[in-house]
């Protein structure tokens, strides 16, 4: 929503070059509070710490981040570890994307990492502050991006955690591109007490589902679970994408793999008001919208993007949240989303008035009544 009442400052008899210039300064302040975004890749992190050693069963966790991480899974796929020698390791590689805005590439060296001694992670990240909208502007060369210091043993003792205490609800909505807007739906938010460790390194989450009498994985290696009732941006912006209703359990996973084995488990119901089609067997079916469908089977303001691929249980989450989310998703590839209609608008209403401005002054700056006009 554009708000002009910010104009009543304007002076009412002239239209000088001061307040084309007032004019100017609200019409950029008002674009601003349009839906912005980083570009789709601009930032990458590793786990276990350089400064933390890692157990010599360390796992090796890369993280990069962006407004849209959905194309780079296969650039990004083939990192590499070397140790002092320089020999590569053999490892095998395993991708995610969690929620639109997370690509995790996770490396499982088949031996021992070299007791006492140092590895080196190469990837084709380019150095800090440096951003990226396709993947075809990635280095074409891999480059050193940290060194890890390798401890003397294994780490074998799983975390302690307790496990879910609950899944609550909350109602989220957006009318307008200032949000990444339209949509309406609810998000799941997971309540616990995190896990602890006997060692200094980043302690993440496996998400599973109730499936009869067994457990079903939903989603490895998050670091915030969440998640969502529908499709587009607000799955987009939850590891877990659109969920379905039903009971979770929450493990505790540490660098080497070891994983907790708590089996409490708490319930996701979605609240009936203003949400159909959501059930236990998935994400749910695709409501009619004049936008050509919502994701995960919600009700949403239309333009609220197209259904969810893969959004139920079954397919860890990983690719939840793909969809477009009234324009606000796909425009991320040129930096930002959403606003620019907004400001176009803004400014057509802004040039209008300060034009009527112009045609009601006279040459000495004298404004011009309808009795001068004769």
């Amino acid at each position: 929503m554009v708000r002009l009442s910010a104009l009543a400052v304007l002076p009412a008899r002239k239209c000088t070059a001061a307040s084309l210039a007032l004019a100017t300064t609200l019409l950029t302040a008002t674009a601003a509070l349009a839906c912005s975004l980083p570009p789709p890749l601009y930032e990458h992190q590793i786990a276990p710490a350089p400064n933390e050693p890692a157990p010599t069963n360390s796992q090796i966790r890369l993280r990069y981040h962006g407004s849209s991480v959905d194309g780079f899974e296969t650039a990004l796929s083939a990192p590499e570890v070397r140790d002092e020698a320089g020999q590569v390791l053999d490892v095998d590689v395993e991708t995610s994307i969690q929620g639109s805005h997370t690509l995790l590439v996770l490396l499982k060296p088949k031996a021992p990492l070299p007791a006492g001694g140092k590895v080196t992670v190469f990837d084709r990240f380019d150095e800090p502050g440096w951003s990226c909208f396709d993947p075809s502007c990635l280095p074409a060369q891999l480059s050193a991006f940290a060194t890890l210091t390798v401890a003397q043993e294994a780490d074998n003792t799983p975390p302690t955690f307790d496990g879910l205490d609950a899944i609550d609800t909350a109602w989220d909505e957006c009318d307008n591109d200032g949000c990444c807007g339209p949509y309406a739906g609810y998000r799941a938010i997971f309540k616990y007490n995190k896990a602890t460790d006997d060692g200094p390194h980043e302690l993440l989450y496996n998400v599973y589902r109730r499936v009869d009498a067994g457990l079903e994985l939903v989603a490895s290696h998050v670091k915030n679970p969440s998640g969502a009732s529908s499709g587009g941006y607000l799955s987009a912006n939850a590891a877990l994408g659109a969920l379905a209703e039903g009971d979770y359990v929450l493990k505790a996973l540490d660098i080497a793999g070891n994983e907790s084995d708590n089996e409490e488990h708490a319930t996701l119901l979605w609240p009936t008001t203003g949400v159909v089609g959501v059930d236990a067997g998935g994400a749910g079916d695709v409501a009619d919208s004049d936008a050509g469908g919502t994701g995960g089977g919600t009700d949403v303001t239309p333009g609220g993007g197209d259904a969810v691929s893969g959004g139920d249980a079954s397919s860890g989450g990983s690719s939840a949240g793909k969809s477009d989310a009234g324009g606000c998703t796909a425009a991320m590839s040129a930096g930002h989303a959403g606003g620019r209609s907004g400001a176009v608008s803004a400014l057509t209403m802004v040039l209008g008035l300060l034009l009527l401005g112009l045609r009601r002054v006279g040459p000495s700056g004298r404004r011009v009544s309808s009795r001068d006009r004769g």
